[in-house]
């Protein structure tokens, strides 16, 4: 999934021409998303991870990012001091939408994850990130027949995104 910013795409943190791309990676792993970013130009400013293995694989192969190793739950932009990005990426967690689990979409805990990253996007205001992607899994689109989906559309949207 891919949402861009709404409106004349020029906010407060627009890059110069002679300046990188920055991307954050919410739920980064070890970091494919970030070797996307990197691979494409950009530079990853900061990530979050929790797991502590995957966090240590993601310093080694992206030493210069600044890695928060916590849920999401606890990420602030204020209190973490996040700086604003032009690109946030997000995997968050497939198991209760993917057809080899158990199903149970947002009446799983890991399901409402989602829901911090809308969370964190609000707390950048102006400053919020210019592009919004997000990975999730096979049949994600019509988990729950489509209701999820639509959720996830509807949610991205309010905070100001234009959805394909």
């Amino acid at each position: 999934m891919m949402a861009s910013i709404s409106g004349n795409g020029h906010n407060a943190h627009s890059s110069a021409e002679n300046q990188k791309i920055t991307g954050g990676c919410l739920f980064a792993g070890i970091g494919g998303f970030a070797r996307a970013l990197v691979t494409s130009g950009a530079e990853v400013s900061w990530v979050n991870e929790k797991n502590n293995f995957a966090a240590e694989t993601f310093r080694l192969n992206f030493p210069d990012a600044r890695c928060l190793v916590r849920p999401i739950e606890e990420i602030s932009v204020e209190k973490d001091g996040l700086q604003p990005v032009d690109i946030l990426t997000g995997g968050f967690p497939c198991q209760p939408f993917s057809v080899a689990g158990m199903k149970q979409g947002f009446r799983d805990s890991r399901g409402e994850l989602f829901l911090h990253i809308i969370r964190i996007i609000n707390e950048f205001g102006v400053d919020k990130p210019k592009i919004l992607l997000l990975e999730n899994v096979k049949n994600f689109r019509v988990h729950d027949n489509g209701r999820t989906f639509q959720i996830v559309q509807s949610e991205i949207q309010k905070a100001g995104y234009w959805f394909s």
